[in-house]
């Protein structure tokens, strides 16, 4: 079931970061998922670490003002996809 973890807000050393965990389906077909940041501006570092074996692959991570973006090479397997992540300004 895809799901977006509330987000867990600190400050470390002047800068502001946000982090949590993102759930989604995979389904052999869809090769880009979205996690929205809510930070309000886009952030000076994003990055996402895959936390189950169906979510490990070749994949980017970018991100604007509103989203950190997970895009994979080849789709994922057809299994829940499980990622930790943060994002700092």
């Amino acid at each position: 079931m895809p799901g977006i973890s509330p987000y867990l807000s600190f400050t470390s050393g002047g800068s502001n970061s946000i982090r949590g965990y993102a759930t989604f389906d995979g389904d052999n077909f869809t090769d880009t998922f979205v996690i929205p940041h809510g930070l309000g501006r886009k952030p000076s570092y994003a990055n996402v670490v895959a936390m189950s074996e169906a979510s490990i692959g070749d994949y980017s991570v970018n991100w604007d003002n509103m989203n950190v973006v997970i895009k994979y090479s080849y789709p994922p397997v057809d299994d829940e996809l499980n990622y930790c992540w943060v994002a700092t300004v």
